[in-house]
This record gives C-alpha cells, structure tokens and sequence, in this order.
C-alpha cells in the first residue's frame, strides 16, 4: 500500500499523520522526522503532540488514522481494529463502529475488553491445570511469588511457540471455556464428563450427568458436575434445561435459568463447581443414567449501567454474589 501523508488537524504545519499509521514531526525538523510511539496500558500506541502557547497533548494513533483517512457519515464515536491487532494503525485495518460492535468484535476475536489481554492456561496431558490472569501472575507459582524475569521469559516463549514446554508445562492463551476442578474439590468418585457442543453451530454446550440419578417428584436434586467455567470478566455463562428433558421429560431446573459470572470460577469453596439442580414436575420418578444430556450451557456478554461502580470481589460459591470483600 502506497504511504499518503496528512496534515494533522490542529497542528498543521507540525505533524502529519499517514495511512499506515505513522506519524512525522516538523517541529524540530523542517525535513521532518518519525516520532517514536508509546503504547498505553490497554496496548494502543500514542503520541505526544504540542504547538506554541498550547499544553501539549497525547493521541491515540489508530484515532489519528480514523480521523484523517476514513470517513464518518454516521458520526460513530468508536474505532475497531478489524484484525484485532492493536499495534496495527493502518487505515485499511480500521472502521467507525458503535460501542457494542467494538464490544463484540473483541469477543469474536478472543480479547479481553477490558485489558486487551488474554489468560495463561497451564496444561498437563493435554488438560488444564491452572489459569492464570497474565504471565507474571504464572511465574510467580515457580519463583516462591516473587517476579523472576526469566521465568516470565520462558513461559512467554512457550506461550509463542518458541519451546514445547516451560517447567514441565505447556502453556497457552484462553479466552473461555471448560476444566475440570481440581480433585480436592470434586464431589463425585468417577471420571469427570466435559461439556460438548452438538454441532459447529450449536450456541450451547450440552452438560451430561456424571452420575445415575433418581429424580423424585417435585423435589429439587442437586447433580455437581465437577466441572468449572472459565470467562473473560464481561461475560456470563448461562445454564438452560435442554429442551429433550423439559419438553418429552417434565424437568426443569429449580432455578429457570442459572447464571454462573465470571467470578465463580476458582473460588475458594468450591473452585467454580457447576451444579445443576433438576426439578421433577411429573408424578412419578424419573431416572437419568451417567452420561445422559441434562443442560446447556452457553457464553454470552453483558453490559452494565453508567452508574454500576461495584467493586467488591466474591468469596464465596453458589448463591454467594452477596459474600463479598
């Protein structure tokens, strides 16, 4: 792609930003020079501008980009990386979006609204051990919780495919999904089920009993399943009766819909536990066999108000969102 260059609005004359992201400084250079660019703590790169009797100023680049190169008919107030790629300003990569599509297109893409990072899942055989929220939160669990850059190198490069393992692990990102609870945790004797998805469109993940059981009318059941759930913090998980069991079946689950937050996951009760408690409204019992498909569980965001300014973290497992710090 050809570089087009652009006066910036408000400091022509002094910066000129291109298509490609780059951003060239006159102030001290009547030639002009590249400035060099910072990266915040959300991963956007900006630069440092300033003119005469003004104070000067820091701009997000891919703002710059959007500003001078694409236009905005509709006025939109966001601007999406289409790649995802923060580090990538070009304007061939970037749009004018609304807040709830740059919301989804960083679901779809795996990123961590908030943070624009992602976790660190340790795995052993092929299953999940452990996830942690950045790499130095991983090394730390080798280095008596202390900060070792070399152990935050190795785990990096394990993490870019530099090296099979680090310290006996394989290590990679993770956005969402399932593990089993660790085995102090577990409550049920056998080998854990993992949940599945039906087909490559099914919006929901079928959870199977782990266990037989017997249903009696009309009195709630409680069926742990030893599996936990994994989110980016603006995400829930919902659980839904499979439509087999309520409509051929009479069941339904006690609470209608059950709501697993983000926060769940590795409390220290019970490490994130999904329960799924199954109401028998038929008069007579009802058996489900190990491996039986009960419900669904299925990924979704959320919003919150302008006035939502919770702090508080959970500490407690099901039904404790009001045990908090």
């Amino acid at each position: 792609m050809k570089e087009i260059w652009k006066p910036i609005s408000n400091y022509e004359g002094l910066y000129e930003i291109s298509n490609l992201g780059r951003v060239k400084s006159y102030v001290k250079n009547p030639k002009g020079r590249i400035l060099k660019q910072a990266v915040n703590q959300n991963g956007y790169s900006y630069v440092n501008l300033c003119k005469p009797g003004d104070t000067s100023r820091n701009f997000r680049v891919h703002r710059l980009v959007a500003e001078h190169f694409i236009p905005n008919e509709d006025e939109l107030p966001f601007v999406n990386h289409i790649d995802g790629n923060k580090s990538n300003n070009s304007a061939s990569n970037l749009e004018w979006c609304t807040q709830s599509h740059n919301i989804l297109e960083a679901y779809r893409l795996g990123l961590n609204y908030a943070t624009g990072m992602k976790r660190v899942a340790k795995i052993k055989d092929g299953k999940i051990v452990s996830i942690y929220n950045s790499i130095t939160e991983a090394s730390k669990e080798f280095s008596n919780g202390k900060v070792d850059h070399a152990k935050i190198s190795n785990i990096s490069r394990c993490l870019n495919g530099r090296r099979p393992t680090a310290y006996g692990f394989e290590w990679k990102f993770v956005t969402r999904g399932f593990m089993e609870v660790p085995s102090e945790f577990k409550k049920n004797d056998v080998p854990t089920i993992m949940p599945q998805r039906g087909t490559s469109k099914s919006a929901g993940y079928d959870i199977a009993t782990p266990v037989d059981v017997i249903l009696k009318p009309n009195v709630p059941t409680l069926i742990w399943t030893d599996v936990c759930s994994y989110m980016q913090d603006e995400e829930v998980l919902t659980l839904h009766v499979r439509s087999s069991m309520g409509i051929k079946r009479g069941i339904r689950l006690a609470n209608t819909v059950g709501i697993i937050d983000a926060d769940y996951f590795a409390n220290p009760i019970n490490y994130g536990n999904i329960g799924i408690c199954l109401v028998n409204t038929i008069n007579e019992i009802i058996k489900l066999e190990r491996g039986e498909r009960i419900a669904q569980a299925i990924f979704m965001p959320y919003l919150v108000s302008d006035n939502c300014n919770t702090d508080k973290d959970r500490v407690g497992g099901i039904g404790s969102t009001t045990k908090i710090n």
